[in-house]
Formats: structure tokens, sequence, C-alpha cells
């Protein structure tokens, strides 16, 4: 066609040049409608596939967070509730009812509740401790010192050093490390005990103060005992069954009084936990078949008293012929370290 023909036809017709406009833009919406359409999936997909990436991140960093706290807190049982990190949050779960005992974690992305947002989890199986310790003492920092006729029988941690003089005796392996931790989870009872000196059973129930188990008396725990206070078991009294003792503060067994018996499956679990008040056994006091576990307080063993079992603390000191012995006790409830045994991804 000629350029005078052209000139022509675009005469006679003078919207010639914005209807092929307008039908290449047409063209082109259509084009881009259909990219859209096709790519939008993909975009969903990527910006999900995004958030999930990120939400399962969030997860691990709540099981990361648990597990410090497992590490340095023996009675944690609470978990994490929505607690917020970086974009999202965590909810981190603690069961004890389950063989083995499970961590689990979820995480989610978003501001939303987790309902509206993308979400992850994760699910850690907790090493179970043996139900035996294979040791006697257990000191951390403040080590072990025995004078004046001590013996102990049976193995020995010790990451603070350890004095031992003429006439005592370890009859055992020595380890310069100190103990492995333990973790106890200890749930409050709901009922206050309420103590009378013609009780003969304790528990589950708490005392928010102390606790003296009168002159003579003997008692049987059924059940978790509670103390916030002073736990006082003197002058010739007796707590037996297999139970956890939790106190929050001393802790005396003195003047021939006794604490468990013969069967190393009646036998108290005393958890002093944190590092407020001495523990002590004085003056022939008996601790037959138990754990004491103080790992923040100075644990004295005093004039003629007895113990077998394991004795675990910050320090522990036997003065004036003490003699421990170790035997095989079964941990009342779970206890557990804080190192992972298996890891799965639950979504």
């Amino acid at each position: 066609m000629t350029n005078g023909k052209i000139r022509a036809m675009l005469a006679a017709r003078p919207g010639f040049a914005l209807e092929t406009t307008l039908m290449f833009l047409f063209a082109l919406v259509v084009i881009g409608g259909a990219v859209y359409t096709m790519s939008k999936p993909q975009m969903r997909a990527s910006v999900y596939q995004a958030k999930r990436t990120q939400s399962f991140y969030m997860a691990e960093a709540g099981l990361q967070d648990a597990l410090q706290v497992l590490a340095s807190s023996h009675s944690w049982i609470a978990g994490f509730t929505a607690k917020p990190f970086m974009s999202g949050f965590y909810t981190v779960k603690l069961d004890t009812t389950t063989t083995p005992v499970t961590l689990t974690s979820k995480g989610w992305v978003g501001a939303g509740a987790p309902g509206r947002t993308v979400g992850s989890a994760v699910k850690v199986n907790l090493n179970l401790n043996s139900p035996l310790l294979s040791y006697t003492i257990g000191a951390s920092t403040g080590g072990v010192i025995l004078n004046n006729g001590s013996i102990v029988n049976g193995n020995v941690y010790t990451g603070g050093g350890i004095n031992v003089p003429g006439g005592c005796s370890i009859n055992g392996v020595i380890e310069s490390v100190a103990p492995p931790p333990l973790f106890i989870p200890v749930t409050k009872p709901s009922a206050p005990c309420n103590y009378t000196s013609t009780m003969t059973t304790l528990g589950p129930c708490y005392v928010d103060g102390d606790l003296y188990i009168v002159s003579g008396a003997s008692v049987k725990l059924t059940g978790t005992l509670w103390v916030s206070g002073y736990l006082k078991i003197d002058n010739g009294s007796s707590m037996t069954g297999m139970y956890t003792v939790y106190l929050g503060g001393a802790f005396l067994l003195g003047n021939h009084s006794r604490l468990g018996d013969n069967s190393a499956t009646n036998s108290p679990f005393i958890f002093a936990d944190g590092p407020a008040g001495l523990v002590k056994i004085d003056n022939a006091g008996d601790a037959s078949n138990v754990v004491v576990y103080a790992p923040g307080r100075e644990v004295l063993l005093n004039n003629g008293s007895t113990l077998t079992g394991s004795v675990i603390g910050l320090s522990v000191t036997l003065w004036n012929h003490i003699t421990i012995t170790h035997a095989d006790i079964a941990m009342p409830g779970p206890g557990y370290g804080v190192i992972p045994k298996s890891w799965a991804e639950l979504y």
C-alpha cells in the first residue's frame, strides 16, 4: 500500500489509530488477567510457605526458650502462652502425663489469634533420668568436706573440690565434675495440711510457713508435701512414705529422728528448692533409703548421723563420725533432664 493510499484511508477514518491502540491495550489486559489468574495460586502458596517457615522457626525458638528455663528451674511446669517473639509468638506446653514426657511448642506468624495466622508445631521427647542415682554424694561449686572419722561408701561427684583428711575415707569413685542436674516437676497441692499433734498421715497438702513434726510423732506421707518455710523433724519423730517433700526453707532432721525406713520404695524424696536455708541432719538423725536433693543449698551431716541413698547439694559437709552409704532409690514421680531424646515436626 502506497503512502498516498494510507493517508487517504486515515483521512476517511480519523479514529482508526485510537481503535488500534484500544484493541492493543485490551489484548494486554486479557493477557495480564490470564497471567494473574494462573499465577495467583502460586503467589498465595509462596506467601504461605514463607509464613509457614517463619512459624516453624517461631516454634523452634519457643522450644529452645523452654529448654533453657528447664535447665535452670527444677520445678518449672507452667510453659508459655502466646509469648511474643519477633513478628509472631509461641506457646509451649510441658506434658508430664505422657511416656516419655513431652515438650510441645507451637509458633505463629502474624498479629492475629492463632486461628487467623499461619502456624507450625514441634515436639521433643525428654530424656528420662534413670530412677536410680549412681552416686552417693553430689556437690557443685561448694565441694565436699569430710572430717573426724567420716566415711562415704559409694561414688562422689564434686565440681568444687574435695577434702578427705586422715581418718576419713571414700570407698568409691571420685568424679571431679558437678552432678548432672535433675528436673523435678512439683505442683503445689490444693489443700492445706492443717497439721496437729494427733495426725499420723499428711498429703497431698501444703503448709504456707513452717512445719514442726511434734516430738515422738510418726507421720506417713500419702501424697506430695509442700512446705514454703522450715521443716523440722526432731526429738525422736519420724516421716515415711514415697512422696516428694518440697521445701522453700531450711530442713532439720535431728535428735534420733528418722526419715524413711528400711524399704527403698517407702522413703520420701526431699527437694529443697532455691538457695535459702541450710539442710541439716544432726545428732544421730537417720535418713534411711532417701534422696536429699538441694542443689542450691549447703548440706551438713553432723554428730553421728547416718544416711543411706544419695545427697546432692551446693556443698556437702560430713562432720564428726558420719557414715553415708549408697543405695538404689526409686525416685517418686517423673524426674528428667533437659536433653532432647527425639524430635518431630507436627505440622
